[in-house]
């Protein structure tokens, strides 16, 4: 028994080193997750856009993400932050094979609206406004 004492102390130290060190590590260097919430190839199938939330484990939300990626050079990936995720409730429609519109609800955050990403027009519109033009129409 006398010969098991250091081997059982010398392992629950090394397992208290082990929790001690993921834990600081894990408060220092954060893990993220990405949540595609759509996905919509473009009208000619060239490019794909997409709606991902990043959740990283140093953040209360999550950040909202558009991303445009060339179906022929499948390395080339366009990226932008868009805004702080609150719900699920946006949603993309390709316009034409350069149009791309973006409509979120207004619990959004929406802190940046770039106009055009590589080469596509991008158009931010609130589903509330979305659905009073619909039904003016």
């Amino acid at each position: 028994m006398k010969t098991f004492k250091p081997l059982i102390y010398l392992l629950a130290a090394v397992g208290l080193a082990y929790v001690f060190f993921s834990y600081i590590l894990s408060s220092f260097i954060p893990s993220c997750e990405n949540e595609t919430i759509q996905s919509v190839l473009s009208p000619d199938k060239q490019r794909e856009a997409k709606i991902v939330v990043e959740k990283c484990s140093n953040q209360s939300g999550g950040v909202l993400k558009l991303s445009l990626s060339n179906q022929t050079n499948s390395r080339k990936i366009d990226s932008v932050n868009i805004g702080v995720a609150t719900a699920k409730d946006v949603g993309i429609t390709w316009l034409s094979e350069n149009r791309l519109q973006l409509a979120y609800s207004d619990s959004y955050q929406i802190l940046q609206q770039p106009s055009e990403i590589d080469g596509v027009e991008i158009r931010f519109v609130s589903k509330a406004s979305s659905i009073k033009d619909v039904v003016r129409q």
